[in-house]
């Protein structure tokens, strides 16, 4: 083989032709024009790419020991580069090669291939990686041919990892039967039995639903062997199933769907899953409520935060005091405003948004109610807004929960003279730091009638319609007059915004 190139661009030719000299097996011809000792330094590189093309160099001049080294440093490098499948599965023939001769040592090999399932598992099932290439399947085939020399536990990992990485792969079972149609296996024939019995119902003209029943233990053992792709099948046959099953849960429905909820993140898409009619499903997994909240705030900007915390603890508290109010036990109220009204009062500072005082105006509108005292928690709750006055600048609104709390009390009657002077108090507080521009908060508020009196699914969803003011006389107009009107239709509040 003659090169009628030199210099750099023969350097770079040289390089770029390793792969495809690996992937037909003829790589060592390239010591009849080069010496291939000019890539064993490409160990050092800190690119996929350049650990690949040395690899095959290191395993043809018995650097075994550094090829190991190698393919364990290129865990960390997947990602920085591309990687040369051509090269690791040529990489692995030659060693194989090796040791059929003599050439390397039972243990060093065993290390080596080691390394090998390090490498695919280093992948960690990533969908758009290599590691279900082709050249990478083959490499894997040809890590069997010597299974009668392996020890119990190297066939162990080795299964276990082949199950993990190819179990689901159509390509890795083919080249298998193909290749090696004796190995047997307690694990492997495990594997190629669930995987025979997903091909077939898969293969099957029958509708998904139909064999829910004869997906369930196979993806629930690929599941358990780690292999990342089964979580892919189990969604798409959950996701295909869903319009039925929404409507009736079969025992294999929902043993699917109890799988696919162990990920809190597929809760959010099931969750949101587009349905004819409302889902279900939170009905028939009630503890996917709490969990769903919980991975919503993971999956945002901000997954903690000690005032959501200060929110929910309200929220149970303020529920308490709604169970007693409508048991009209005033015992049990009594004690639930108490509890409330602690933990109000720390929660009146900007980090806490002065969440205190909307719930503190709550209190004073259940007692009022109940013609229960309110004159000391009113002198907390004037305390409270006094200081919001004080902190807010001349030129911002109060803080929504302090504008809430004046707006509770304001609907009271006449009638309660210490309530009429305290708000009279605090107007006046208002109006001589921030003029008239609070002053729709001291108004009496009319009844609002609903334009869409119905409730529940799925008027409980409002559809926020966003736009800049340059598209409200086109793209809005052209909006409000197609599927807007299957909004009002199915009594489905809609706001531009």
């Amino acid at each position: 083989m003659r090169i009628g190139i030199s210099g750099e661009v023969r350097d770079r030719y040289l390089d770029s032709v390793v792969p495809t000299l690996c992937k037909y097996d003829i790589y060592r011809r390239l010591r009849d024009v080069t010496d291939i000792q000019r890539w064993h330094n490409y160990d050092h590189a800190g690119d996929a790419w350049s650990l690949t093309v040395a690899l095959p160099a290191l395993v043809v001049s018995g650097h075994i020991e550094r090829a190991i080294n190698l393919l364990w440093k290129l865990t960390n490098y997947l990602e920085t580069g591309w990687t040369n499948t051509e090269c690791i599965h040529f990489a692995v023939r030659e060693l194989d090669r090796r040791c059929r001769v003599g050439l390397i040592d039972f243990q060093l090999a065993q290390r080596f291939r080691y390394a090998v399932i390090g490498v695919l598992d280093a992948f960690r099932g990533e969908w758009f990686s290599r590691l279900r290439d082709l050249e990478l399947v083959q490499a894997v085939v040809v890590l069997l041919s010597p299974w009668p020399s392996y020890t119990d536990y190297f066939r162990r990992d080795l299964v276990k990892s082949l199950v993990r990485n190819y179990g689901l792969s159509p390509e890795f079972w083919y080249l298998l039967h193909e290749q090696h149609p004796q190995l047997n296996d307690n694990e492997l024939m495990r594997a190629g039995k669930y995987w025979d019995g997903l091909k077939q119902t898969f293969d099957s003209s029958r509708p998904v639903i139909q064999n829910l029943e004869s997906l369930v233990e196979p993806i629930r053992y690929f599941r358990q062997m780690g292999n990342p792709e089964a979580t892919i099948f189990l969604r798409e046959v959950v996701v295909n199933a869903l319009f039925i099953l929404n409507d009736k849960l079969t025992s294999a429905g929902r043993m699917l769907i109890s799988m696919l909820l162990e990920d809190p993140a597929e809760g959010v898409r099931l969750a949101t899953f587009p349905l004819a009619k409302e889902n279900q499903l939170q009905h028939e997994f009630p503890e996917m409520k709490e969990r769903l909240i919980q991975t919503l705030r993971e999956l945002s900007p901000r997954p903690g935060s000690m005032f959501y915390e200060a929110q929910r603890t309200a929220a149970r508290l303020a529920r308490t005091v709604t169970d007693a109010l409508d048991q009209d036990d005033d015992s049990s109220l009594q004690r639930a405003l108490d509890a409330l009204q602690n933990h109000a009062l720390n929660l009146n500072d900007w980090q806490n948004g002065f969440l205190g005082a909307d719930l503190l105006g709550y209190c004073c509108e259940c007692r009022l109610g109940k013609d229960m005292q309110v004159e000391n928690l009113l002198l907390f709750l004037e305390k409270i807004i006094n200081k919001a006055i004080e902190e807010t600048k001349v030129d911002y609104f109060l803080p929504p929960p302090v504008q809430s709390a004046l707006m509770r009390l304001v609907r009271w009657p006449e009638e309660k003279p210490l309530l009429r002077l305290f708000l009279a108090n605090i107007k006046a507080t208002v109006s001589a730091k921030f003029g008239n521009k609070h002053d729709d908060i001291f108004n009496t508020p009319t009844k609002l009638e609903s334009s869409m009196p119905a409730t529940g699914y799925p008027s409980d969803t409002l559809v926020v319609i966003y736009s800049c003011r340059k598209y409200l006389d086109t793209r809005i107009e052209a909006i409000r007059a197609t599927w807007v009107q299957d909004l009002k239709a199915r009594s489905i509040p809609y706001l531009i915004l």
